[in-house]
């Protein structure tokens, strides 16, 4: 499903040398209060808080934690024209991988999860703090998540998929076309749980392997990450817990 980017994430698409860092953070602020309201009409009833307790309670052991790691990194993006995004997938309603892997790269600008969350949408916003885009996997029964999203970063058009619906255990052929076809010069893809960062006719493909049940060679949990300038500069990284 093609969409354009909300008022909210507006200015992720060209930004001016003038701390990126410091708008993406106003920009989450200024839009918590939206996301919040909407929540809380339709989800905060006696159900959802009794199944959403360990959300609640995670989040606010670890903001703390997440806000001491960006008291430590965010001198680095101050009047950076630049934007640091961590990619990770099937973590399959486990936590704790996913927990180390944003502590370690805190911090970062936004978040990509690539599907099969099982349930743990709120808890990865909430512990990210920062704009999630976040994808419905194979096993992401009854969610209303998006199947597929399109993120425009800079310069470059991202494909955000869970990538079962392309065959990307077989081969990675139609995932490259239909990238192709929508504009895109980057897919972001998960299912398989193999770290892959590779490119064909210009088109970058990147799996950040799975941070819960790793299938390649050594089993490490992985993830990756990808750091995209306004020139059009674009550099990923697999990297394993």
């Amino acid at each position: 499903m093609k969409r354009e980017l909300p008022a909210l994430y507006a200015p992720l698409q060209p930004l001016s040398r003038t701390g990126l860092f410091g708008q993406s953070e106003q920009l989450w602020k200024a839009g918590s209060a939206t996301r919040k309201k909407a929540k809380t009409d339709s989800a905060m009833t006696p159900f959802f808080i009794f199944r959403n307790t360990d959300v609640l309670l995670r989040s606010f052991l670890w903001r703390k934690k997440i806000k001491s790691a960006q008291r430590e990194g965010s001198e680095g993006y101050q009047g950076r024209a630049s934007m640091k995004l961590l990619i990770v997938s099937d973590t399959h309603g486990r936590d704790a991988n996913l927990e180390a892997a944003v502590l370690r790269e805190q911090p970062f600008d936004m978040l990509f999860h690539c599907g099969d969350v099982e349930g743990r949408e709120f808890y990865i916003e909430a512990l990210a703090e920062c704009p999630c885009t976040i994808i419905a996997g194979n096993n992401d029964f009854f969610s209303d998540l998006p199947k597929e999203d399109e993120i425009t970063v800079f310069k470059h058009r991202i494909l955000v998929t869970h990538g079962h619906f392309y065959g990307v255990s077989m081969d990675l052929s139609r995932l490259i076309d239909e990238a192709r076809s929508r504009n895109c010069d980057c897919v972001f893809f998960g299912h398989t749980h193999k770290p892959v960062i590779d490119e064909e006719d210009g088109i970058m493909v990147l799996n950040p392997g799975s941070l819960t049940f790793p299938r390649q060679n050594g089993h490490k949990p992985s993830y990756a990450v990808v750091e995209a300038d306004e020139d059009g500069g674009l550099s990923a990284e697999i990297r394993y817990l």
